[in-house]
């Protein structure tokens, strides 16, 4: 797993160019990442990313990529590569975002392991093989276990009936995660993440981050089956909150209501059913009203754009998951 702090990677006429930058390299690392270069430079992929980047694709589009990173103003690799452009750091986001689309993180304990004797606490590493598998929600993700006391990183999935390709799980993204941080628009997900959005319900405000986190600490049993939708919760004084994240899920449309029942009870406003189903239903009601008034706008500002245009696509694929999700809850 060659290591990205061990090279200073740029790019060179359409191509990228790695070299030791004189950090500790492991055995073999320095082979590894040469063969990888070669194999991105053989099948173009920093030019066929500079294609699939809203930054750089959707430049035709006024306003329509700043506006969809508003729906997630908080993730760091996103304000980096969007400052990087506003900067006109061209290469510069062209060679991160593409690397950090692809690169894993290595923690303290497995760099031990791996033979690191210095105090490292993280390093960013590229995957031979594992960078060949392309995403789909319904995959298996990875895994990390360590076999015979070495780190590695292992997938049980099968090939995909048809096509014969073995896909892989990157992470519970939606298609605005996709699209802006992937350069693809994953229409085949069936659910959306709130864009960040302002709740108030018995004199409680409730701001939504659009953040990917998810709960880490203890549930009641009956809601461990909806852990993955469940937010970090964090109280900012007797009257305000943040959740991380509200996700609305065609395949398991209920999946909201528990959540947001979960949180006005661990918020302390709701003190019988029918006050927790009445606070339920207006914080569903406002969280749905707002999520379609941020899509119209960026239907506004996608109207003149071609059918096929990514971004164009992206707004109809979650105006159709609101629409969709409203229908399976009767609202």
């Amino acid at each position: 797993m060659p290591q990205l702090e061990c090279f200073d990677i740029s790019s060179r006429e359409g191509k990228l160019v790695a070299t030791p930058n004189g950090t500790p390299l492991l055995n073999y690392h320095q082979e590894m990442m040469e063969a990888m270069i070669e194999l991105y430079n053989a099948t173009d992929k920093l030019n066929l990313w500079r294609e699939s980047l809203p930054f750089f694709a959707w430049q035709g589009a006024s306003g329509v990529t700043e506006y969809l990173l508003s729906a997630r103003p908080l993730n760091a690799n996103l304000i980096r590569c969007q400052k990087q452009f506003e900067a006109g750091e061209y290469d510069n986001l062209l060679v991160d975002s593409f690397l950090g689309s692809r690169k894993f993180g290595i923690n303290e304990p497995s760099l031990k392991k791996l033979g690191f004797r210095e105090e490292v606490k993280h390093r960013s590493a590229l995957l031979p093989l594992v960078d060949c598998l392309n995403h789909k929600l319904d995959a298996e993700g990875f895994n990390t276990p360590l076999v015979k006391e070495q780190p590695v990183m292992r997938t049980f999935h099968m090939p995909d009936v048809e096509t014969g390709e073995l896909f892989v799980c990157y992470n519970l993204y939606d298609a605005v995660d996709t699209t802006l941080s992937y350069g693809f628009m994953d229409g085949a997900c069936t659910w959306l993440s709130s864009v960040p959005v302002t709740l108030s319900i018995s004199g409680q405000r409730l701001d939504v981050q659009g953040l990917p986190m998810r709960l880490f600490g203890p549930l009641p049993v009956a809601m461990e089956d909806i852990r993955a939708y469940m937010p970090a919760l964090n109280r900012k004084g007797e009257r305000q909150a943040t959740v991380t994240k509200l996700m609305l899920c065609v395949e398991n449309p209920y999946s909201l209501r528990r959540v947001l029942t979960y949180l006005v009870y661990q918020l302390g406003i709701a003190h019988t059913e029918l006050v927790a189903r009445q606070q339920v239903a207006e914080l569903e009601r406002q969280l749905i009203e707002k999520n379609l008034q941020w899509w119209n706008g960026l239907g506004s500002l996608t109207q003149p754009l071609p059918d096929n245009h990514a971004a164009k696509q992206l707004c109809q694929h979650s105006l159709g998951i609101l629409n969709a999700y409203q229908e399976a809850v009767g609202m």
